[in-house]
């Protein structure tokens, strides 16, 4: 089976590396950064193509989660993407596509994992 490039985007090292060590068990390739910044700079480096994000929204700088799933949905159309928040209500949420899920902050791993595994 063709391993799968999973994107993780927290600035939270402990969520990265969490969620990281669940989806690496189950043969994704983990990729992480720790801001939009540095994930604009993965997502644009060849080869492998992402098939799914698990943002943070409201991280520091300029660009946020909402930015990076934007730029992953326009490179990787397929991608599953999963926004992480805790602050669901937040008005960014509105300007994600409709193939995005969110999930509220705190969470329950086996949550974010079974989502990714449903939706790959």
């Amino acid at each position: 089976m063709k391993k799968m490039c999973l994107l993780l985007v927290d600035d939270e090292v402990t969520i990265r590396e969490m969620i990281a060590e669940w989806m690496a068990d189950d043969g994704f390739i983990i990729r992480m950064a720790a801001n939009a910044d540095e994930a604009f700079d993965l997502v644009k480096q060849p080869p492998r193509a992402i098939r799914a994000l698990v943002t943070d929204l409201h991280m520091a700088g300029d660009r946020d989660g909402v930015h990076v799933a934007q730029l992953v949905r326009r490179r990787f159309p397929d991608a599953v993407i999963l926004v992480i928040t805790g602050r669901p209500d937040a008005e960014r949420l509105h300007d994600l596509d409709a193939g995005c899920r969110v999930m509220s902050k705190p969470f329950r791993l086996d949550e974010v994992r079974n989502h990714i595994l449903s939706h790959c």
